[in-house]
């Protein structure tokens, strides 16, 4: 073979091999490119599925949380204020099922908060004997006592709150009392005034905020690995 001939075709070889390398280097580089590709959109699919579970979580933990505690308040026209909290389940604008009753009258508790006597005006016995207590968010339906002792039983009470709304007694005038005969106090509403306020107890800010940290945290670490790779 001549000289320039054998240089032409070795030339040709040389850009043959190149094209080749470059043409398997392109191949490698889109598979790579296909593959990382894949990886990332099931890391968002999976970073989508986990910010649902952990939204749904939160919620149910929320729940959990405060749903069975309420506060309550009522303010006198005396401006004396009466507070307190309690546990029972919300079934329309009522709240059944009541326990762990605390009350606060100007900021003294009633004694024996928690194991609090409570019943619901008895219009035949003319006295509050008639069982659960009817509490509810709307205060012309309240007709509930509570109180340090068993009232019907014992008049030696020196801690109660009340609200009388029986329309089906004729000798019970609707009224609202709250007194503390220890400290002195007592005040009385003969009509409730629109100051009654029944409403689920806030999630306490600490269980919240934890639960958020963690999960953004465990966000950041999803994150952090989806960079190294």
């Amino acid at each position: 073979m001549r000289p320039g001939l054998r240089c032409a075709v070795s030339a040709s070889r040389r850009r043959g091999g190149q094209e080749s390398r470059r043409t398997s280097l392109t191949t490698s580089e889109h598979r790579h490119g296909y593959q990382s590709g894949l990886r990332t959109i099931c890391k968002g699919i999976a970073m989508k599925r986990f910010l649902s579970a952990a939204a749904l979580f939160a919620a149910f933990a929320s729940f959990g949380a405060h749903a069975d505690n309420f506060d309550f308040s009522y303010t006198f026209d005396d401006s004396t204020v009466l507070t307190g909290t309690l546990s029972g389940q919300l079934n329309g604008a009522f709240v059944e099922g009541i326990s762990d009753v605390h009350v606060f009258l100007n900021g003294t508790e009633f004694a024996g908060g928690g194991s609090l006597f409570s019943a619901a005006w008895n219009p035949t016995t003319h006295d509050w004997a008639a069982g659960a207590p009817v509490v509810s968010t709307d205060a012309a339906l309240n007709n509930f006592i509570f109180a340090d002792s068993n009232v019907p039983a014992d008049f030696g009470a020196s801690n109660y709150f009340y609200f009388l709304n029986d329309s089906s007694d004729p000798n019970a005038v609707p009224h609202v009392l709250g007194a503390n005969l220890n400290s002195g106090q007592l005040s009385i509403d003969n009509l409730a005034n629109n100051s009654w306020s029944l409403h689920a107890a806030p999630v306490p800010l600490p269980g919240a905020f934890l639960l958020l940290s963690s999960g953004l945290g465990l966000i950041g670490s999803v994150r952090r690995r989806r960079k190294q790779v």
